[in-house]
């Protein structure tokens, strides 16, 4: 039996990303180190940390934390989004794709 992808609007990342947006979310998924290592602060914004490398980064002030199950939910009011030319990544059958 043939099975077709299916998303066929995503295809494989490429090891060259400039950005490296693969590696940068393997970086914050790992346990036991640092994560904000990675992590720049914005130059208008006063201790906002901004992740070096990121697409967008959304800034804002926290409305509500909620907890559910073993997560953290935090409602945000927006205040500003920052975003790069940087093509979007996803996370699909246990690889980093992009979006073509």
């Amino acid at each position: 039996m043939h099975q077709t992808d299916p998303c066929p609007a995503v295809a494989d990342a490429a090891a060259s990303d400039p950005a490296d947006q693969g590696g940068l979310a393997r970086h914050f998924a790992t346990t036991g180190i640092d994560k904000f290592s990675a992590v720049t602060v914005h130059g208008d914004y006063d201790r906002v940390p901004v992740v070096t490398g990121a697409q967008t980064a959304i800034l804002g002030q926290v409305h509500e934390r909620w907890i559910v199950g073993d997560h953290l939910m935090n409602i945000v009011h927006v205040d500003d989004v920052i975003r790069t030319e940087l093509s979007p990544l996803v996370y699909q059958n246990r690889e980093f794709r992009k979006l073509v």
